[in-house]
């Protein structure tokens, strides 16, 4: 590029000699449009190439345009200043080409990879910005078209340029230190030009997107602790919400024009963000809780200012409904459910619809699954009105998992009709949203594995819902295999049930995981430290007189294990305790001195520096 200019340059030399040689040649306007406009284009390709050394050729392009504006300003101005309205259209498009030539090269600061760089960046764009002033404040009012003041543009490219040292993935301790030594900080820096442009405008309509930019800046303050010095979090949210009040009251005076009408709520969204960090992250209960109020506040402002622009800005969105709901849940207040369901009836009566993850957000934080089945049942209607929603899989097992976390309300049979409607569902539509995958057959499992009535029936359902997981699996209905977790919740279950074959349902599970892991070759799926334990509940529970010399041998089995490099088979004070248990349920003669034995194993363990078993008072008692 630098090379077809230089030849174009030469071109125009040329030009200029011959019409100086014969009078009869006349010189034209759009050469000079046409050789500022390449200069123009050229800055703004080398400007977004990612590399360093495009930044300096882009500067110096500029400075080559800058030479070439001045030393011809004469002859421009001359040949552009007749009272033909096309070379007053010529000039003005000059001027144009000029102002975008600075935009460019302010704007290429912002390719960036690290603070240094960004900082950097930032003093060059800074620099360009002053020269471009500098030029137009010593410029006669006729010259002013080709060396024209700053506009809003180039003022938001510099207000870029500095609230990009602020990203947040650029933080490190180094950084943080020489951003605390800067002579004015980048955010105040942008505020500052701002309030300098408002100035200039006087009353003239501002972009909104400027406010926006600085607005974003907020947000990364988060991360910097050289600007919060204390509480973060009151320093952040001082700082966006006195931005955003007064952004409002200019945009009432009419000093700003929200030319996207996404602007206002992405200032507003800005703001649920850091409240949403606040309660995920604070430790301090009030500060929870205040987060929560001034979210719901900030909500009724927004809403306020929808209202009072007829509805063209401050509309709020889905990414406005998610932030809401996971500040009101992270805060922990007991009417956090109520209130999210509250908030999301209110704003889906300005046609924000709730998305999955919403809905499952309710469903997780819902401490009664019947809660948790109407929200599901809504969708379902939602579904069958007009198909605006969809009760997909993720939904059914959410609603599943809730039946599975309650003592007093799980059931088989509402599980499992559950399960069949789903199924069914997807049968009848072939819709891929509906299609059971590996998470919803592990609730399931799960969910019928905690059932209060677990008795041979529960466990047979399981075991049979176990059984179609893996076929699912092996025939391709399915993308995951059953994992640990399903196969142990039921040995779980079967460790808690009085069943007289508990423990032959629960070695043939232990040794199909053993199968099924190299039948697939998946290690993940080999028993660990809760499944043998589950192993030997259901052994202590049994009947049967040879239980002790099993638990014996499943005990030496997973030690073994354990020893060749296993860390999931580390025997655990649960497991032992189990092992101490089948000796005290056996009725042998010599069950005292062989529990006994397995007491001073536990306390030599826990003396060769394994305190995660030491001995306790149910131990002792078990062996007494």
């Amino acid at each position: 590029l630098l090379s077809v200019l230089e030849q174009m340059e030469e071109s125009m030399a040329e030009e200029a000699e011959v019409e100086e040689k014969d009078a009869k040649v006349q010189s034209s306007s759009d050469k000079w449009r046409c050789m500022i406009r390449a200069y123009s284009d050229s800055i703004a390709v080398v400007s977004r190439v990612p590399l360093s050394a495009s930044i300096r050729s882009s500067e110096q392009m500029l400075e080559t345009l800058e030479q070439f504006v001045s030393s011809n300003a004469d002859a421009i101005l001359v040949i552009t200043g007749g009272e033909d309205e096309s070379d007053s259209t010529i000039l003005d498009e000059i001027q144009r080409c000029i102002e975008g030539a600075y935009s460019s090269q302010i704007s290429s600061q912002l390719i960036v990879a690290d603070f240094n760089t960004a900082l950097a960046n930032a003093s060059a764009s800074e620099q360009t910005f002053n020269r471009m002033k500098e030029r137009s404040d010593g410029a006669s009012a006729k010259e002013s078209k080709l060396l024209p003041a700053p506009t809003p543009d180039h003022v938001q490219g510099l207000i870029r340029a500095h609230v990009e040292c602020l990203r947040g993935k650029y933080f490190r301790p180094d950084f943080n230190s020489a951003l605390g030594k800067l002579e004015e900080l980048p955010h105040l820096k942008a505020q500052r030009l701002l309030k300098e442009l408002e100035v200039q405008q006087a009353g003239r309509p501002i972009d909104g997107s400027l406010y926006s930019d600085i607005s974003w800046a907020c947000t990364q303050i988060l991360h910097w602790p050289s600007i919060y010095k204390g509480n973060k979090y009151a320093s952040t949210t001082m700082s966006a919400k006195a931005l955003l009040k007064h952004t409002m009251h200019q945009y009432s005076q009419g000093s700003i024009d929200f030319s996207w009408v996404g602007t206002a709520t992405k200032m507003y969204n800005n703001l649920f963000g850091i409240y949403s960090q606040m309660a995920r992250n604070s430790r301090n209960l009030k500060e929870k809780q205040v987060s929560m109020e001034q979210c719901l506040e900030l909500l009724d402002d927004m809403l306020y200012w929808h209202k009072e622009s007829g509805g063209t800005i401050a509309k709020p969105d889905s990414h406005t409904l998610g932030l809401i709901l996971k500040t009101i849940f992270n805060s922990g207040l007991p009417s956090s459910f109520d209130c999210a369901q509250t908030t999301l009836q209110r704003l889906a009566g300005l046609g924000v619809k709730a998305k999955q993850r919403d809905y499952l957000l309710l469903m997780k934080n819902a401490k009664d699954p019947t809660k948790v089945e109407e929200i599901l049942n809504r969708v379902k209607a939602n579904y069958d009105r007009d198909q605006s929603e969809k009760p997909t899989t993720s939904l059914y097992s959410e609603c599943i998992s809730a039946y599975a976390r309650s003592r007093h309300q799980n059931s088989v049979s509402k599980v499992m009709h559950l399960f069949d409607e789903l199924d069914q569902l997807y049968k009848s539509t072939g819709d891929l949203d509906f299609r059971p995958d590996s998470k919803l057959y592990g609730a399931t499992i799960d969910a019928i594995s905690k059932t209060k009535a677990q008795g041979n029936k529960a466990i047979r359902q399981a075991t049979m819902l176990l059984d179609r997981m893996e076929k699912d699996f092996d025939s391709g209905l399915i993308d995951v295999a059953p994992n640990r977790y399903a196969y142990t919740s039921i040995l779980s279950a079967i460790s808690q049930a009085r069943l007289p074959d508990g423990h032959v349902i629960a070695e043939d599970l232990l040794l199909r995981m053993n199968h099924r892991s190299r039948q697939i070759n998946d290690e993940d799926i080999l028993p660990d430290v809760v499944a043998y334990t589950a192993l030997l509940q259901a052994l202590s529970r049994s009947r049967s007189p040879t239980k002790t010399d099993k638990a014996n041998k499943w005990f030496a089995e997973m030690e073994t294990r354990y020893a060749e490099g296993n860390a999931d088979l580390k025997p655990n004070k649960i497991t032992y305790n189990a092992l101490i248990n089948c000796w005290r349920m056996s009725g042998r003669r010599d069950a005292g001195e062989q529990a006994q034995k397995v007491l001073e194993l536990v306390e030599q363990r826990y003396q060769e520096g394994d305190y995660e078993i030491k001995s306790d008072a149910m131990m002792y008692s078990s062996v007494i």
